[in-house]
């Protein structure tokens, strides 16, 4: 009787133990449970992309479309680029017409948060591949990538480039040309800068000699002549035209270089 007694207690032991370890099971699951209900949610949100980036994937993906969110997109945007402004609700009442399942790239004009804001409402709006361009239109083009102006047509435009902005686009564009179209070339002019006075008659016969695919940068000592320059290179076909705003005085201003020899 007293063995029965002993596996009896034996047996109570055990039971006891193992409804406790069932109790602290279920009471680890439902904290688990709490815990998963009370944590926040990872948000989703769209990829940060350089411009070669993006310029890459532009190029790899047909299906890709660049959204200009800015309501500056007739100034300048991305080749082939599509209109949609922030401001005002075109932006937000036209995401239903467009496709959520193709990627997509966000980009604005003044690198502030505008593009932020756009790309996060795409990605909360259901669309599953968002890209912004960080440095926004800026970066694109001081990275020496191609844009275009105009609504109804992708025009060939030039683009004005502050002094601090010529020596980024310098950074990304090794073969970047410099050509000076004032009269008064002598007396002071941006290093490796090549003389094409508008003046002379026969400008517009050495611009031909140039490749008209490569990359140029021109100034002159005032506007009447570096504005008239960069609208006759863009009329007569080249395509990558940048123009130093302010002219040679701008660039002395920032404290950077020039040269006074005459360049081979």
């Amino acid at each position: 009787m007293k063995k029965i007694n002993v596996i009896f207690g034996v047996l109570l032991i055990f039971f006891s133990f193992s409804c406790q370890d069932r109790d602290v099971q279920n009471d680890y699951q439902s904290d688990l449970s709490d815990s998963d209900q009370n944590s926040p949610q990872v948000k989703r949100t769209f990829v940060e992309i350089s411009a070669r980036q993006a310029d890459d994937l532009i190029a790899g993906s047909p299906d890709v479309i660049v959204i200009d969110i800015s309501d500056k997109f007739e100034q300048a945007h991305i080749w082939n680029a599509k209109s949609y402004p922030l401001s005002g609700n075109y932006f937000i009442s036209s995401l239903s017409e467009l496709d959520k399942t193709k990627p997509y790239i966000i980009y604005g004009h003044d690198d502030d948060s505008s593009s932020v804001i756009a790309a996060q409402i795409m990605v909360d709006s259901g669309f599953n591949e968002v890209y912004r361009i960080s440095g926004d239109l800026n970066q694109w083009i001081v990275t020496g990538l191609k844009i275009a102006g105009g609504s109804d047509q992708e025009q060939i435009i030039y683009y004005d480039l502050e002094p601090r902005q010529v020596l980024e686009l310098q950074e990304h564009v090794i073969n970047l040309s410099i050509l000076d179209f004032s009269d008064q070339y002598g007396l002071g002019h941006l290093l490796g800068a090549i003389n094409y006075p508008l003046s002379d008659s026969n400008v517009i016969y050495r611009l031909d000699e140039l490749n008209k695919s490569n990359h140029y940068l021109i100034y002159a000592d005032h506007d009447s002549v570096s504005l008239p320059a960069a609208s006759l290179m863009v009329e007569v076909g080249f395509t990558q035209v940048y123009r130093l705003k302010g002219n040679l005085s701008a660039w002395i201003e920032d404290g950077l270089e020039i040269v006074n020899e005459v360049e081979p």
